[in-house]
Parts: C-alpha cells; sequence; structure tokens
C-alpha cells in the first residue's frame, strides 16, 4: 500500500511517496506482466546535455524503429524548446538534468531544491500537456533524495549495473554510461548487456551523451548505436525498448495493481483494474493476460467503451489474450467476437541487427518471394504493385514497429498485379509500418511510413 505526504513545504506539484508495502491483488486466472506484453526485460535509452547529434541522428534512427528515448535537458543550456516540443508530442520523453548542471555534493539542501524544483517548472512551462516526471542526476551524483522525491517519480544515477525486475532505490536507478568513456563501447558490448537483461529478466538503462563529433561527452558512434538499437529491435519480444519514465511508472503500477472480475456472462466480462498511486502522474497502460474464455472465437477488449490494444499469444497449449489498459482508467470489458484468433509469435527473433528489411509478421516465418514490391501512400490510401505473374488474388497484412498486427486484407482479380487499399487499422499513428503480401505461394515484404 502506498502513502502520500503533500510536499507543502517545496510547494511541488507533486507527492512524496512513501513505500509502506507494496501489494498486488490479481484474482484467477488474470495474471499482470513483468514488463509490457509480458516481454522477458526492458531497455531504455537517455540521452544527456542536449548534444547536436541526439536530434540530428539519434531521433530519426528510434522514430524509424518505433522507439521512444528519454531526453535530460538543462535548463539554462538554452534549450532547442521547438525541436523538444516536437519530440514530445511523438512519444520521447523530456526530462529534468536540472537547471545548472551543479554536483549535488557541492550544493545544500536550499539550492538543490532550486536545482530539482525550477528544471521541472521551466521544462512544464515550455512543453504543455506532458509533466517532467524523472531527473538525471549531474556527474552521477545523487543529492538529498527525500528533497527529490517531492517533484519526481524517478532519477538516474549511474552504477553501471543491470536493474532488477523493481529497483531497490528508485531515487537512484542504475544505468550504464555509453562510448569512448564508458562501459558500453561497442557492438559486442551492447550486444551482451542485452542479452545479460533478457536473461535477468531486468531494466537497463543506457546513458549516452556526445555521438559522433558533436563535441558532446564520451562521444559513441552513431553506427554503433544504429547497430545496438536495431539488436533491440531483432530481438523482438525480448525486449521492451521505452522511455525512463515510462518504465518507472509500469513497475509501480504493476507493484500495486488489483485485478478483480465484477460481471461475468456468456458474451461479456467486466473488469475492475486499479492500483494506490497518484492517477495524475501514474497513466501508462499496464499489460494483463488471461485464457481465452472456452467457447470463444475471439474477443475485443475495451477500456470506458474504448477498444485498446491487444494480442493472442500460445506459449503452451493453451491461447492467452494480452491487453493493455491504465489503473483506475474507467470499466474494462472483454466482449465475445465471432472472429478468427491471429496468434503472435513471442519466441521469434529477427535474424541479423539490420531489421529494416526484415519481415515483421507476428507468428509466421515467410520465404521472400523474387521480384520487388512496389509501395506508394498518398491521399490515405496505400498503392502496391506486385511484380508481374504473381496471380490475382493476394493477402496483405500490416503490422506496426512493435509486430503487432493491425489490419488484414483479402483481395480477388487484381487488374495488372496492382491494387489500392484504405488503411484505417486499429491505433494508426503517423509512423513507420510492415506490410506483408502473399499469393498463397510466395511472399513479399517492404516497410512504408503511413
Amino acid at each position: 500500500m502506498m502513502t502520500y505526504i503533500k510536499n507543502n513545504s517545496l510547494g511541488a506539484a507533486l507527492f512524496l511517496m512513501v513505500l509502506t508495502a507494496q501489494s498486488q491483488t490479481v484474482a484467477k486466472p488474470y495474471e499482470i506482466g513483468t514488463w509490457e506484453d509480458f516481454r522477458q526485460s526492458a531497455i531504455s535509452w537517455t540521452f544527456d546535455d542536449g548534444c547536436s547529434n541526439q536530434f540530428a541522428k539519434a531521433i530519426p534512427l528510434f522514430d524509424k524503429l518505433g522507439f521512444k528515448g528519454t531526453f535530460f535537458t538543462v535548463t539554462s543550456w538554452s534549450p532547442q524548446w521547438t525541436t523538444l516540443k516536437k519530440i514530445a508530442s511523438n512519444g520521447h520523453e523530456v526530462a529534468s538534468h536540472t537547471v545548472n548542471h551543479y554536483n549535488f555534493n557541492t550544493l545544500n539542501d536550499s539550492l538543490q531544491n532550486i536545482q530539482l524544483k525550477n528544471s521541472q517548472l521551466t521544462i512544464n512551462s515550455n512543453i504543455r500537456g506532458i509533466s517532467c516526471v524523472t531527473i538525471a542526476y549531474p556527474f552521477c551524483v545523487a543529492g538529498n533524495k527525500t528533497l527529490c522525491s517531492g517533484y519526481y517519480i524517478a532519477a538516474r544515477g549511474c552504477q553501471g549495473t543491470i536493474e532488477t525486475r523493481t529497483p531497490g532505490d528508485f531515487m537512484n536507478v542504475s544505468s550504464m554510461v555509453c562510448g569512448q568513456e564508458g562501459s558500453q563501447k561497442s557492438f559486442p558490448n551492447f550486444k551482451k548487456t542485452i542479452d545479460n537483461t533478457v536473461t535477468a529478466k531486468g531494466w537497463s538503462i543506457f546513458l549516452i551523451h556526445g555521438i559522433d563529433n558533436d563535441g558532446g561527452y564520451s562521444p559513441l558512434p552513431f553506427t554503433v548505436l544504429d547497430s545496438a538499437l536495431s539488436y533491440c529491435k531483432s530481438r523482438n519480444y525480448k525486449c521492451w525498448v521505452n522511455t525512463f519514465g515510462n518504465i518507472a511508472r509500469y513497475i509501480r503500477e504493476r507493484n500495486t495493481a488489483s485485478v478483480t472480475e465484477v460481471a461475468s456472462s456468456e458474451m461479456v466480462i467486466t473488469l475492475k483494474v486499479t492500483d494506490t498511486l497518484n492517477d495524475s502522474l501514474y497513466n501508462y497502460p499496464i499489460s494483463i493476460r488471461r485464457p481465452v474464455p472456452d467457447k470463444w472465437s475471439s474477443l475485443t477488449v475495451t477500456q470506458n467503451g474504448k477498444e485498446v490494444r491487444s494480442l493472442f499469444v500460445k506459449p503452451d497449449s493453451v491461447v492467452y489474450t494480452i491487453f493493455s489498459v491504465v489503473p483506475d482508467g474507467g470499466e474494462v470489458k472483454l466482449v465475445r467476437g465471432t472472429g478468427t484468433i491471429i496468434l503472435t509469435d513471442q519466441n521469434y527473433e529477427y535474424p541479423g541487427t539490420d531489421i529494416s528489411s526484415q519481415v515483421m509478421i507476428p507468428g509466421n516465418r515467410i520465404t521472400p518471394a523474387g521480384g520487388k514490391l512496389t509501395l506508394k501512400y498518398s491521399a490515405g490510401k496505400l498503392h502496391f504493385e506486385l511484380p508481374s505473374g504473381c496471380g490475382k488474388s493476394i493477402h496483405l497484412s500490416i503490422v506496426n514497429a512493435t509486430g503487432i498486427l493491425l489490419a488484414n486484407y483479402n483481395m480477388g482479380n487484381l487488374t495488372n498485379h496492382n491494387g489500392s487499399i484504405t488503411f484505417q487499422g486499429r491505433n494508426k499513428k503517423p509512423g513507420y509500418y510492415i506490410v506483408r503480401i502473399t499469393n498463397g505461394s510466395s511472399s513479399w515484404s517492404q516497410p512504408v511510413c503511413l
């Protein structure tokens, strides 16, 4: 159970949270995933000091792969607010690196409070609607952690270790310094750490300053960053890549969540999903799974009447549905359907480290066909052209950057082996997708921005 103490003396916008105990109450047959979508591990990529190539090179790579990073900002160093607003609106986290980047060992409590409070206020005033909830200590030196917890839900240090499923100290979460001055210098270093994180079922946080020759501390070659991020993507459902803040939210929500079934019929199951946290800060969806009920051929999941992201898996002899809902976010309903379940293969990993040409099809392994697939997206329609001789009937699938199937289309009587569809799939947002087309004997796939 959580107890909240309002930090009035500091005028803080947040609550000081005292962990008296953590209790998760989940009624059978429901389970809460340690990590989102029941992945095996969590990875956060964090960037300090606003070095230029973080925006010129790293952000486009993250967006291409569908990943989100955390950008710790020193608010007195003339941040690029226009750029930061743009990346924040696209799901990246803009967080505090204090006002002046002072070593907290040199500051008394009053001066530390100014650094903690004013940096957060500046970020929140420049980036409306998205609260600054995490901080990175300058020089990796933690100050008064009780003061810090009055403003932030988590703070990043750099002890150089992989965190467990629940960090022992949210006010000094470990990270690993990258680049020539750190432990993560090369792709083999990153690969070993990522693999070890999967094995440990833990959380790794990478700390990056400069990229290539942008003048930042401990520069990391962009080619190494590219390979390491692509390796995370290749490990697919073994790694959950998300921001430092979102993963901290998820852990605390997961640890204090309650899942109870409040009504059940042949057509609808109603759930209550709650936690003991401040809902204005802790509003990230947690992943829940249960076996698909007997005699149900399919189902959809809604929260407050809106369909939420879900998938189907078969880790053993039982088919489960995994769905993500916000604790205290409203009534959750599992509604019996008549469609066909499409399974996601969470054990499948893409070969190699360059995933840009790999096929991301849940539950399927396909052999690419000869010839080229041509895609063009304009005016809300996806136009495609296949090699000649492919036949007149095809099946087209669209998956998002995390490998989740969004839409299926069966098409016949193609003219000149080309056609078009209007994509109105679930959870569609502008971004990077994979299109796969098969005619039953051969398959083609290609990335596309929709």
